[in-house]
């Protein structure tokens, strides 16, 4: 019964269409998430290739958390590669009380390995 529902999903999933566009379906991508929690993901050597591409997943990820404004008002941020992460901090003004916000991702895949913001 699993094997038939496997392989009648993509038929079902791929056949929808959303004002004239095709679309995967919610069936589909239940298949597609579990199989790619089962298998190793099949990824170019790397996801964060660049400093611009960290800052940019970077940013996306503490905007919604610390709000955009407060985040930019860290910049220029300090940026290195070490052990195959990208490290990015905030700064802050010398007299200024507070913290800014660390985060480590991995290059290979773009996991986030630490996420913190000082007080």
């Amino acid at each position: 019964m699993k094997l038939l529902f496997f392989l009648l999903l993509p038929l079902v999933g791929c056949g929808q269409t959303a004002k004239g566009r095709a679309v995967a379906g919610e069936a589909y991508a239940w298949g597609q998430v579990r199989q790619a929690v089962r298998e190793p993901a099949n990824l170019p050597a790397t996801v964060l290739p660049t400093k611009q591409v960290a800052v940019a997943v970077a940013e996306a990820i503490l905007f919604p958390i610390y709000g955009q404004r407060h985040i930019e008002n860290e910049r220029p941020y300090k940026v290195y590669f070490i052990d195959g992460c990208w490290y990015i901090s905030g700064t802050m003004p010398t007299q200024s009380l507070g913290g800014t916000f660390e985060i480590v991702l991995k290059a290979s895949n773009g996991q986030v390995l630490r996420l913190t913001h000082g007080k």
